[in-house]
């Protein structure tokens, strides 16, 4: 499995978990792992809470794909506002 693969992989993800709102992130127990197919291949994935401020959560997803991630770890990080906070309506 290349890095291409591991990217749309990611990519997929990320679009699926950056539009859950703030009030699932504070409402789940971290971390979330399960493995899901993609493409054809099996993969592992975990969800995890970098970190927690009063403006934000910083989520990261990681995927190992295979032997190579434990060499090269595959991974993304996003932001979910704190609503309601003055830069955050």
């Amino acid at each position: 499995m290349g890095k291409i693969f591991v990217k749309r992989c990611l990519q997929k993800l990320l679009e699926e978990y950056e539009s859950k709102p703030y009030e699932y992130w504070k409402s789940v127990e971290f971390p979330i792992t399960f493995e899901r197919v993609f493409e054809g291949k099996e993969i592992q994935v975990e969800i995890h809470l970098d970190e927690s401020t009063a403006e934000y959560l910083q989520i990261g997803v990681s995927v190992d794909a295979g032997w190579r991630s434990l060499f090269y770890p595959f991974g993304i990080t996003f932001l979910v506002e704190v609503p309601g906070q003055p830069d955050n309506p």
